[in-house]
Formats: structure tokens, sequence, C-alpha cells
């Protein structure tokens, strides 16, 4: 399933950010990253949210922030 690869695409590069001690990557950022439609990103970000998994972070990038901890975050 494209959805379920691009979502663990944009996890692990949420996932890297956050371990690294950098902000969460925006929407654009993610897009560019994965080389996926910025549609699909928000679509798969949104599901990921859904999921309780990550949250909003910053309104004006559309970044979204760990809100498991890796290490409790299961495929």
């Amino acid at each position: 399933d494209v959805g379920g690869v691009l979502g663990l695409r944009i996890l692990s590069c949420v996932v890297r950010n956050f371990l690294s001690g950098k902000q969460p990557p925006s929407e654009a950022d993610l897009a560019i990253e994965t080389g996926s439609d910025p549609v699909l990103v928000r679509n798969c970000l949104n599901i990921l949210s859904d999921a309780g998994i990550l949250t909003p972070q910053e309104e004006r990038t559309h970044s979204r922030a760990l809100l498991l901890a890796p290490d409790r975050i299961t495929v």
C-alpha cells in the first residue's frame, strides 16, 4: 500500500528530527524529502494525527510533532 509506505517514510523523517533535537519538519519539507505530492503528505499526516502518533505543532508551516516517544511506536 503506497499510503502506508509514505506514512512510514514521513514518520521516519519526524522521528529523525526529534532524535537529533531539530524542529519538526514542515509539510513542505516532508513532501520534498519523500518526493511526494503535498496533498498526499497532508493526508498521511492527518491519518497519523488521528491515530494519536503525531500532533499539530506549528500552524503556519503545518508541522507535526511526535505525541509518542519513538520507542513506544510500533508498526
